[in-house]
């Protein structure tokens, strides 16, 4: 039998049905499931703790517009994490439930695997696509968010001159944010998806590469 691979991607209907779809998908992806859904909940405790902090937390005198940009890019990396784990959480959730209760969020009806009908219906493996590439491109931005805050504060400092804007460089962050959660259907050319739709789910991700704007501000002087 021809292995079979459902990627890192844990794309349904492979990664809902259990072992009946090869080797690995036992036991050792039910585990894998339930590790991503601790995880999520503790990236969603630690962006609620970066939210609060930042908040109601910060010194006297210290307005939101007069903090560095390296604690607004951690602000802002907090409140997209906020929304992209917990759209992921549910998935992960709805998952080891078709794998071990029997339900069929993610399997469709007549489902045939290794010669064996698989005991499911009503599912949607599109559904994973959706749920999964709605974190998974904002999770981009929450890698590399805090990289960039952290950067501009060390750029400004050893080149001794203040930014071009600070307000610019706060809001080109805040756009990279916002725009990153419009975008994720670039990532779903074929699923068959209506080709208006994902041009239209696309077309915001030129704008999502406003960076630009953020280096701009540390050459310009």
């Amino acid at each position: 039998m021809a292995r079979r691979f459902r990627g890192w991607t844990a794309y349904p209907p492979l990664s809902a049905i259990g072992s009946d779809a090869g080797p690995g998908l036992g036991m050792g992806q039910t585990l894998w499931a339930i590790s991503i859904a601790l995880f999520c909940v503790a990236s969603l405790l630690g962006a609620l703790n970066f939210i609060a902090t930042t908040l109601d937390l910060r010194t006297k005198g210290m307005t939101l517009m007069r903090m560095p940009i390296s604690s607004w890019a951690w602000f802002i990396t907090s409140c997209i994490a906020l929304l992209a784990f917990a759209v992921l959480l549910p998935a992960c959730l709805l998952l080891i439930l078709d794998r071990v209760a029997g339900t069929s969020f993610f399997i469709p009806a007549g489902l045939v695997v290794s010669d064996k009908l698989q005991p499911h219906s009503g599912g949607s493996p599109l559904l994973w696509q959706h749920l999964f590439w709605f974190f998974g491109h904002p999770e981009v931005y929450i890698a590399i968010l805090p990289s960039m805050g952290i950067v501009s504060h060390i750029l400004i400092t050893s080149m001794r001159k203040p930014l071009l804007s600070h307000k610019v460089v706060i809001g080109s962050m805040l756009a990279i944010g916002s725009l990153s959660y419009m975008v994720w259907g670039h990532h779903m050319f074929i699923s068959g998806n209506e080709s208006v739709l994902v041009a239209g789910l696309f077309f915001p991700h030129a704008g999502d590469h406003n960076s630009g704007d953020h280096s701009y501000s540390h050459l310009a002087r």
